[in-house]
């Protein structure tokens, strides 16, 4: 694991989308308690694809949030699709994604801006 950097910075780095589909696997530093309110999709104007899985695996190996089959286009708001905010707790926290299905291009880069709270 990489605690180098910001687990924000690690799962708003933007992916390619190839074939469709994707797969992420980051993990990043979490400073201190954090409560992600929002995580808005960015991708090309007319572009659909399904979000299949989210787990974000906290410090102790247990999972802190979860989501899965989410019809996402440009603006989906992937927090407020899975039922709420996310809280993760201080200490190296790792991100997994996968999607598919995107189209009418298979090939795209697909983006999240988080919207944070730390603290309690």
């Amino acid at each position: 694991m990489n605690s180098s950097i910001s687990f924000i910075e690690a799962v708003e780095e933007c992916i390619q989308i190839l074939d469709g589909a994707f797969k992420v696997d980051v993990s990043g530093s979490v400073p201190t308690e954090m409560t992600i309110r929002s995580a808005i999709v960015s991708l090309p104007p007319g572009e659909i694809g399904i979000v299949n899985r989210i787990e974000i695996i906290g410090p102790e190996g247990e999972i802190e949030y979860q989501c899965n089959n989410i019809r996402v286009s440009n603006g989906t708001d992937l927090i407020r699709e899975c039922g709420g905010p996310a809280v993760l707790r201080a200490g190296e926290t790792t991100y997994r994604a996968e999607g598919s299905e995107f189209e009418p291009h298979p090939d795209v880069t697909f983006c999240i801006s988080l919207d944070t709270y730390e603290g309690v």
